[in-house]
């Protein structure tokens, strides 16, 4: 068995909620599965435990390797409140 860190086990459940939060594109608002972010948040988390400031270009990045160029989010603010709570989580665990 594979056992993960405490730090890591609550980044990865903080950062789920984040990205629930925001439903970036109306997924879960639509009666998809409570996991449909989950490899999304796997991504995300290892952005968030690395010394790399979170920034929005890589965010983008995972969410158009997901669901193809159509949802991108460059430029918005929708993706920039995104990832001021991505860099908070972050923060807080640094």
């Amino acid at each position: 068995m594979v056992r993960r860190s405490r730090i890591y086990d609550t980044a990865l459940a903080s950062t789920r909620e984040i990205v629930d939060k925001h439903d970036l594109i109306g997924l879960l608002e639509f009666g998809a599965p409570a996991d449909e972010y989950s490899a999304q948040a796997f991504e995300l988390v290892r952005m968030i435990l690395s010394l790399e400031p979170v920034d929005e270009a890589a965010v983008n990045a995972v969410w158009t390797r997901s669901f193809g160029d159509d949802y991108s989010m460059s430029g918005t603010d929708v993706l920039a409140a995104f990832v001021n709570d991505l860099r908070l989580l972050q923060a807080s665990l640094a």
